[in-house]
């Protein structure tokens, strides 16, 4: 298939998803977790688009749509493992879980979640998404990471455990024993939809790694959505699966 509107000039192998879904009285906003994965090595940019009621909200730190040359799939923010037959995904590089709020009304609403090659049809990229109510969410895009607070001696610490599979990473916070502990706080939310296979690796870096990005460490969004009839532009019939809460599409034509 040809490149999609939905992704751009000079796309093509096309994977466009539109979803119908209503948001209950109690929200007024929608939390959209996601993933982009590729095996580009920062060859093409192949974009994705993120649309809600026709407007395009993934954007990357400079303004412009997000793609697989995005930085947030590039050291030291991006994750990448061996090529091996126990490496959790299909792909060689993925941005750890991105998370954004949507501003939208109680009522209907129509998204529509785009994936495409950049210039040819090789080394396919992939866009996991998964999506929740939430109430005045936050609009910008953060690097969603669960946060855990632990009591030790003196000297407290920040320490970030990367992400690893479709997992979200960690902040661990250290703090003195007289201090207040918290329990760990994850981001939950219920699945809507994705694109293509699936993502995702492991590792550790300290949190200067995310240096003018923004994390996110302490979401924790309600899930309950309508979600209607879906259906896909691609003439080929799509597969799905799902892996650690994202569904994936595949495109039937492409292996």
């Amino acid at each position: 298939m040809d490149g999609s509107e939905y992704c751009g000039p000079d796309t093509t192998n096309a994977a466009v998803l539109s979803v119908e879904l209503v948001v209950e009285p109690e929200y007024n906003g929608l939390s959209m977790e996601f993933i982009l994965a590729t095996r580009e090595n920062f060859v093409n940019p192949d974009p994705i688009g993120i649309y809600l009621d026709g407007v395009q909200y993934v954007v990357d730190t400079s303004g412009h749509r997000m793609t697989a040359k995005s930085e947030y799939l590039a050291s030291p923010i991006g994750i990448t493992e061996p090529n091996n037959p126990s490496r959790s995904t299909q792909y060689d590089r993925s941005s750890p879980p991105l998370i954004m709020g949507l501003p939208a009304a109680p009522g209907a609403h129509t998204m529509i979640f785009a994936i495409c090659d950049a210039n040819n049809g090789l080394l396919d990229s992939g866009l996991m998404v998964k999506a929740g109510g939430c109430v005045d969410c936050d609009k910008d895009i953060k690097i969603n990471y669960a946060t855990t607070t632990t009591t030790v001696g003196p000297t407290p610490f920040v320490r970030t455990i990367q992400a690893s599979g479709t997992i979200s990473g960690t902040v661990v916070y250290g703090v003195p024993e007289d201090a207040t502990t918290n329990t760990e706080e994850v981001a939950t939310s219920t699945e809507v939809t994705a694109t293509t296979t699936e993502a995702i690796t492991s590792s550790e870096h300290s949190t200067t790694a995310t240096t003018g990005v923004a994390v996110a460490t302490t979401t924790s969004e309600d899930s309950t959505l309508v979600t209607g009839t879906t259906t896909t532009s691609d003439p080929s019939t799509p597969t799905t699966s799902t892996q650690g809460g994202f569904t994936t599409i595949r495109r039937g034509c492409r292996p």
